[in-house]
């Protein structure tokens, strides 16, 4: 599913107008905040399938994460720098090396002029300069307004497959509650990799998508009542 921004929400209700018309299957697979904007997605049109991996469904620790973030730094004088700072860290460095360089590709731009980083971060003087694509402040509110979708209590609404899947179990993560969510959907199956994290797409990319593909050769049946 292309285009999923600042409002995956708001997104995921515009992809399903866009294809509600049409007469072939949309499939998606997305990744915790995506996922959400995937349920809502699933909730508003017939005729997907979807493969979701940890979705931010649930009430999390919002308000840490909100924090965490405003003060990230995200200014680098280089590509290179930002490469060595994140791949000597949690969970960067669990991360294979292209999903690494794909993080830093697209989630990373040239610094401005008309920037105004904080006094915590000056920018480096030179023209190599990049900044993180979505201003801090911007994905603070993300997980600020998390509590607020109302989506656990709507995902009775979703009447297409869905598979979630999931990393170890840990607490105060999308991991800890997704076998709820897969509990939750009439048409689901629920994975989880013991080896992997909530990263764990970016972990082992290749055992990742060979599952989607299964996903959506085999989806998920309607469960039987017990």
């Amino acid at each position: 599913m292309a285009g999923v921004g600042l409002d995956p929400v708001a997104e995921a209700k515009m992809t399903a107008m866009r294809w509600a018309d049409s007469t072939e299957g949309v499939q998606v697979a997305l990744h915790d905040l995506g996922g959400k904007g995937a349920q809502v997605l699933l909730a508003h049109a017939t005729g997907f399938a979807g493969r979701i991996w940890e979705p931010v469904t649930a009430h999390l620790q919002d308000g840490v994460l909100a924090a965490l973030t405003r003060h990230r730094r995200y200014v680098f004088e280089s590509l290179d720098a930002a490469r060595q700072n994140f791949s000597a860290k949690d969970p960067f460095q669990s991360f294979t090396g292209p999903s690494l360089e794909a993080y830093l590709q697209h989630c990373f731009r040239p610094l401005e002029p008309n920037d105004q980083p904080g006094p915590e971060s000056q920018p480096p003087a030179g023209a190599a300069a990049i900044t993180l694509a979505c201003p801090r402040q911007d994905e603070s509110e993300l997980y600020r307004l998390g509590r607020y979708h109302g989506l656990f209590e709507r995902l009775g609404e979703i009447t297409c497959p869905v598979v979630i899947a999931s990393g170890a179990r840990q607490s105060g993560t999308p991991s800890h509650f997704a076998p709820a969510v897969a509990a939750a959907l009439d048409l689901s199956r629920f994975l989880q990799y013991p080896d992997l994290g909530h990263f764990g797409p970016q972990q082992d990319p290749a055992r990742i998508a060979a599952d989607i593909g299964e996903a959506w050769r085999s989806p998920p049946t309607r469960k039987q009542p017990t």
